[in-house]
């Protein structure tokens, strides 16, 4: 909901293309729109896919997600919960921007001097920390449920 009620603002006081400094130098507020993928980075084959593809991928990651976040996670691992509910969660933001749009709202851009990350949404940093979470469960999480059993 979060995601949405920003990129909701962004689109409604800032032009396309438009940005506002919030930290000069560092941290602005732009209005973006992401026909590719993640970060932007396959936009350029994204003119040559439709929207319906992407679309259809998200659609099918998202159902796989939900089906294991309903069989496989014990209610009691709160934390795997949070990173599955926060990878769903941002997915779930930019399918409904790629469903209503055809394209991601993005808005928060970081740069420092000739530097600059691609603009991205609130939904990012949800799916890169729950993805963070999945990864780290999957390579040490296994390794302590071992050592318990053990």
């Amino acid at each position: 909901m979060l995601d949405q009620i920003t990129k909701w603002m962004v689109r409604n006081e800032l032009p396309l293309h438009d940005g506002v400094a919030v930290l000069p130098g560092f941290f602005s507020i732009v209005h973006a729109a992401n026909r590719g993928g993640a970060f932007s980075l396959s936009r350029r084959r994204a003119r040559d896919r439709p929207s319906a593809v992407l679309l259809r991928r998200g659609r099918g990651g998202g159902q796989s997600f939900l089906v294991y976040f309903v069989r496989q996670v014990p209610t009691e691992q709160r934390v795997l919960l949070f990173a599955l509910a926060a990878v769903l969660g941002g997915a779930l933001g930019n399918l409904i921007d790629r469903a209503l749009f055809g394209q991601v709202t993005d808005f928060l851009l970081v740069y420092y001097h000739g530097w600059t990350w691609p603009a991205f949404n609130v939904a990012r940093p949800f799916i890169s920390i729950g993805v963070t979470i999945l990864v780290a469960h999957s390579i040490f999480g296994r390794e302590a449920d071992q050592a318990h059993a053990a």
